[in-house]
């Protein structure tokens, strides 16, 4: 590209100080330009996983589940779990449990 350049300030008769300093100009855009087009494709690249994180954060507001309405405040006696069922939305249950004690300390 030099090369091409020096050719045609030689045919045009322009000033090899000129020349230069075109070169130097174009040597320096095209720097920047090229760090430009790395921080869009960058960017390019960061929003779909934006996106997804998004989605992904509204489907769990969605999807949360009722929680009970007794606030556990303190654990003096044991732990008594009664008819506990655990299953997955659509299938069959995984844990069931009748009846299970946990004592203080153990």
């Amino acid at each position: 590209m030099a090369l091409v350049a020096l050719y045609a300030a030689q045919k045009f008769a322009v000033p090899l100080s000129e020349v230069t300093v075109l070169l130097l100009a174009l040597f320096q855009t095209a720097t920047s330009i090229g760090e430009v087009t790395r921080n869009k494709n960058a960017l390019d690249n960061f929003f779909p996983s934006f996106e997804q994180i998004e989605r992904l954060r509204s489907m769990a507001k969605e999807m949360k589940q009722p929680s009970g309405q007794k606030i556990f405040d303190a654990f003096n006696k044991e732990i008594v779990v009664k008819d506990l069922t655990f299953a997955y939305p659509g299938h069959p249950a995984i844990v069931k449990i009748s009846v299970s004690s946990s004592p203080k300390g153990k």
